[in-house]
């Protein structure tokens, strides 16, 4: 059996949807005569004999064709890793281990049936699905958040413990050189978060917002293989700070800049911040000239003490007040 590797969904799970159509294979609707024939139809070719699986089929057919419309053509590849997921998570809600291979090809069976990504379907190693389905939460989760705090009508800070709670257990892992690309995709939504930090901090305060960083460990080779990894197997106490990769630092930097000079922006212009910075900002044009001009005349002092100082004559003398 094929198996997905992590690092194909962990860089795209950030487009997955997070409204209304996120699946929900419990609140999915679902009619006897759609999908009827399609899902017996896999259903007998795999032998299942579950009670459950024909009304999830019908539940899940009716999904991704739906669905199908709202991706454009040139998203295929990240339509079609959706609608696996998607499948995966259909499979592992009829709680029968025994049985998920079956469920598996039956669900690849239904996307030639449908035309929908024909054969592209595969098993997602449990540790895979399941780091997969903690990122699509946490953006479910924060697209709710960043709702209210574009809505005019809410002007509190709406609660961002949940947020954090997720992101901090899930970043608890990231001392451990295994979860390489999927801290990675940690990093990447709290890059999103600080994206979105001019908006956040006109209802929030920073302190109620923040997000820790996660440690992603070194590897020389972290390709994602049946989620497991091949690292070197180097001791990460024992490794130099230099050997650690400067992306995260950099775009953490790089964002942190960004938001400041927004923030500083958009404060200068539309609040009486300007107004009370503007005339100290020519204050200090005034003040500048001057003070540049005096430390030239006391470096071109000390300059002109020295070269006395080792003058060979070392003359000393005194001149008169004029009286």
């Amino acid at each position: 059996m094929v198996i997905s590797s992590g690092k194909e969904y962990y860089d795209i799970v950030s487009s997955f949807p997070t409204d209304e159509k996120k699946f929900d294979i419990n609140k999915l609707e679902y009619k006897e005569n759609e999908y009827f024939v399609e899902c017996k139809k896999v259903e007998a070719n795999n032998s299942i004999e579950s009670d459950s699986f024909y009304v999830t089929c019908l539940k899940t057919a009716k999904y991704m064709k739906e669905l199908s419309t709202v991706y454009a053509k040139d998203d295929e590849n990240k339509r079609c890793k959706y609608f696996n997921y998607c499948a995966n998570d259909a499979v592992r809600n009829e709680k029968n281990s025994h049985n998920e291979t079956k469920f598996m090809s039956a669900y690849k069976d239904l996307t030639y049936e449908l035309k929908i990504c024909e054969g592209k379907f595969d098993y997602m190693d449990d540790i895979i699905f399941k780091r997969v389905k903690n990122l699509h939460d946490i953006y479910y989760e924060y697209k709710k958040f960043m709702n209210i705090i574009q809505s005019p009508t809410h002007k509190n800070c709406p609660d961002f413990k949940n947020c954090v709670n997720k992101y901090s257990t899930y970043i608890g892992t990231c001392n451990d050189q295994n979860h390489v690309d999927f801290c990675s995709a940690l990093q990447k939504f709290k890059t999103h978060h600080l994206h979105n930090m001019i908006h956040i901090l006109i209802k929030c305060d920073d302190n109620d917002v923040a997000l820790p960083s996660p440690e992603i460990p070194y590897a020389h080779n972290h390709e994602d293989r049946d989620g497991r990894f091949d690292l070197n197997e180097a001791d990460p106490s024992e490794m130099s700070p230099d050997s650690y990769p400067p992306y995260n630092t950099a775009i953490f930097t790089v964002s942190i800049i960004l938001v400041i000079t927004f923030t500083f922006f958009i404060l200068y212009k539309f609040t009486p911040f300007g107004l009370w910075l503007e005339p100290r900002i020519r204050k200090i044009k005034k003040i500048l000239p001057n003070l540049i001009e005096d430390k030239n005349i006391l470096k071109d002092f000390e300059r002109k003490h020295i070269n006395l100082q080792n003058s060979p004559y070392n003359v000393q003398y005194h001149v008169a007040e004029n009286s």
